[in-house]
Formats: structure tokens, C-alpha cells, sequence
């Protein structure tokens, strides 16, 4: 593919969790769940304040703060990995819904029906701290998720957040929808471009076929200065992919692609920036990697200690204030039998009581937290931080 002089395409896999799957690989072009062209203007100003609860502990005063300054003047590893949250009532959540909802509203954008649910995921780190506020469609019950890389996705990025008082600033706000060619009904965001990319496709004697295609329309919008933002609309026709026993092909060998520059939305209107097509992309035929073969073993008193310490220490690191009562603890060390060379990780929970080991989140109302380390040495008993979470299931 040609690139823009002022926009890339950016291949990569749908954020980085897990195994998306080949499918998804061959159909992802960014962070984002189709693929949005990449700004190369960052600046961001557009700030919203509004009230919320605390999830946290109260901050140290400046003198603690100080002395912790004077004590470690070097961060430690455990300092360097973000805290992952995903712990917010329905109180805390309703200021960055507001948020999210009135940047929408502000920039003529359609808002997910009721046939979407609400995510939100926090994340604090020594650069800043940053939350993402999903709306993704409900998957009915019994059904298999579909693939991250085909999900539709209303998503704010967040960053400089305040989680005591619901405030941010908006970073990106990304949006994709998508649906079978031949029954493709656009909303007033996308029909406009589509008829236009239609016309592009009729100039260039070029027809794209009536079935066995997606379309999915994407909107970027990447604030620059408190009076500018940047607005892209990506526009792409997927071939649809058959699956047998895990191996994936495309029904046809070629994807469409037309982006459009300096978006408005309320009058529909933008500019033809990027005319692609290509057949590379759509080629991808391969097996989904065996899953590894572990091997979870419980560690001892003795082994645990150090790593449970090291947990305590990452958390009030981060000032979450770990529960002195309610709560038993987990331990677990993991060996990768299939990579003899892996060292093993080691994963230390904090369950409430009455809860099993292994159960799944979505059937846990309290906190859940987790610290896990790799590149374990049970004998030394070190290990360094790789993740750090708090999760609970909104119980209202």
C-alpha cells in the first residue's frame, strides 16, 4: 500500500490481549477494532469536570511524599508496571460516561443503542494515568464472543485522569461499526461517505461484489488545540472469512479501502484522502498456535512469603490499600512444560472469602487483586512485576 504524507495505516493486533486469532490479524490495521489512520498532532486541551466517588485510599501528604522521594530516590521495578482497574460502582462510572456521552454529542456523533454495554477500564502509571470508556454490543447469552479484532466498538481515551473527581482529558475518541455488505443499513454518521466512496469506486471503473464483503465505517477524532480537531473517516470492504478446523480463508482476495480527511460531521462532508486497495492482507491462511501446555502448582509458606510482600508493596506503591480482613490469599506458580527454556510466573490473588480459587470474575461482586511476576527464581525467591489489577463486577 501507498501511504499518506500526513496519515499511516498502522498494522498491529487489536490492543494485546491474549490470542486474537489469525482472523483477526489479517483484519487489523490499529488499536482500534478495524483499523484507523494514525494522527501525527498530539496535543490535547479538551477538559471536563465533574464529581465522583474515591475508589482509593486518600493521597499521602507532601512530607510522606517527600520522605518516600528521599528513602527511594531510584523507582523500583515494581513502580515502573501500571495499575489495571477495573473497579467502579455505578456512581463512580457516571461522570466518564457523561464525559464520553457529551464529547459525542458535541461532535454529531450517533450514540450506541441499547443493544450495547459499558465498559470502563482505568490505568495508572509513573507517566500519567489514563482511562478508556467502551461501548461494545451485547452478546447473547450462550453465544461464542465474537473475535476482539471483529467486535464493533464506541471507544474515549482518556488521559490525565482524576479518578476522585471524574475529571480528564479526551486523548482519541474512536468509533467502528460493521456489518454484511448486503445488509448494511448506514446511520446518518456514515451514509454520506459510503455514497461518496461508492462514486470513487464508479470513477475508477472498479465494482466491488454484492456478497461475501463486510463494511465497516470508522471515525477518528483527535483533539489538537482547545479550537481544532483532527476527524478521519475510514472506510473498509472486508472479504468475509470461512473457517474449518481452525484454518481461515478469505472468500475473496482483495480489500477496498477509502479514507477521508478534514471530516465534518454535521455536514457530512470530507475530503477523499487515501484510495487503496490490496490483495496482500487478505492472503493470510494459518492455524491458530496450540494453546501451551502449563502446568499451576501451589507454592508453600515459605516460597509465598516474599512474593506476597513484594505484591503489598506494589499496591500501596500505587496507594490501593490492601483488605486486612474478608480476604484469603491465592498463590500460584506456573510452568510452561511445552518451553522448557520459560521461567515460570508466579500469581498472587487476594479473594474475598467464600470465593473459589479460579472463579470467574463476572460471578464476583467484591475486589478482586492480582499481582503476577515473571522470570521466577522460587529458590531465590525473586521475580519481577509484570501486572498489577483490581477488578470487580459493578454489583448495581
Amino acid at each position: 500500500m501507498k501511504k499518506g504524507t500526513q496519515t499511516k495505516i498502522k498494522l498491529g493486533v487489536w490492543l494485546s490481549i491474549g490470542v486474537i486469532g489469525t482472523l483477526a490479524l489479517a483484519l487489523s490495521y490499529s488499536p482500534t477494532t478495524f483499523g484507523l489512520a494514525e494522527i501525527n498532532k498530539s496535543k490535547d486541551v479538551i477538559k471536563t469536570e465533574t464529581t465522583a466517588s474515591n475508589p482509593f485510599q486518600p493521597k499521602e501528604d507532601e512530607e510522606q511524599q517527600e520522605k518516600k522521594k528521599t528513602d527511594n530516590p531510584k523507582p523500583t521495578k515494581e513502580s515502573s508496571v501500571s495499575l489495571s482497574l477495573n473497579d467502579f460502582s455505578k456512581e463512580q462510572r457516571e461522570p466518564f460516561v457523561k464525559l464520553a456521552t457529551d464529547a459525542f454529542i458535541a461532535n454529531h456523533i450517533d450514540l450506541p443503542d441499547s443493544n450495547y454495554e459499558l465498559d470502563i477500564f482505568g490505568d495508572i502509571s509513573e507517566e500519567t494515568t489514563t482511562a478508556e470508556i467502551w461501548w461494545h454490543p451485547k452478546v447473547k447469552a450462550g453465544a461464542e464472543p465474537p473475535y476482539k479484532g471483529l467486535l464493533e466498538s464506541y471507544f474515549v481515551n482518556l488521559t490525565d485522569v482524576d479518578f476522585e473527581k471524574g475529571t480528564g482529558t479526551i486523548k482519541k475518541i474512536e468509533i467502528c461499526i460493521r456489518r454484511d455488505i448486503a445488509s448494511f443499513k448506514p446511520n446518518t454518521m456514515f451514509a454520506p461517505y459510503i455514497d461518496q466512496a461508492k462514486k470513487v469506486w464508479k470513477d475508477k471503473n472498479m465494482k466491488i461484489p454484492e456478497s461475501g464483503y463486510d463494511l465497516a465505517g470508522c471515525l477518528l477524532i483527535k483533539p489538537i488545540t482547545e479550537k481544532e480537531t483532527i476527524a478521519l473517516v475510514d472506510l473498509y470492504w472486508y472479504p468475509i472469512y470461512t473457517r474449518s478446523n481452525n484454518v481461515y480463508q478469505a472468500v475473496h482476495d482483495k480489500l477496498y479501502y477509502v479514507q477521508f480527511s478534514d471530516v465534518d460531521l454535521k455536514k457530512g462532508t470530507g475530503t477523499v484522502e487515501n484510495v487503496e486497495t490490496d490483495e496482500e492482507e487478505t492472503r493470510i491462511v494459518q492455524e491458530k498456535a496450540p494453546e501451551p501446555i502449563i502446568r499451576r502448582v501451589k507454592l508453600t509458606p515459605s516460597q509465598v512469603a516474599s512474593y506476597i510482600q513484594m505484591a503489598k508493596d506494589a499496591f500501596q506503591a500505587k496507594q490501593v490499600k490492601l483488605p486486612e480482613s474478608g480476604y484469603w490469599i491465592s498463590s500460584t506458580i506456573s510452568y510452561y512444560d511445552d518451553q522448557p527454556k520459560r521461567p515460570p510466573e508466579v500469581d498472587i490473588r487476594w479473594y474475598p472469602d467464600g470465593v473459589a480459587e479460579g472463579t470467574d470474575h463476572a460471578f464476583i461482586k467484591d475486589r478482586v487483586y492480582i499481582a503476577s511476576f515473571d522470570d521466577v527464581d522460587l529458590d531465590k525467591g525473586i521475580g519481577e512485576l509484570m501486572h498489577l489489577e483490581v477488578r470487580r463486577n459493578d454489583p448495581s
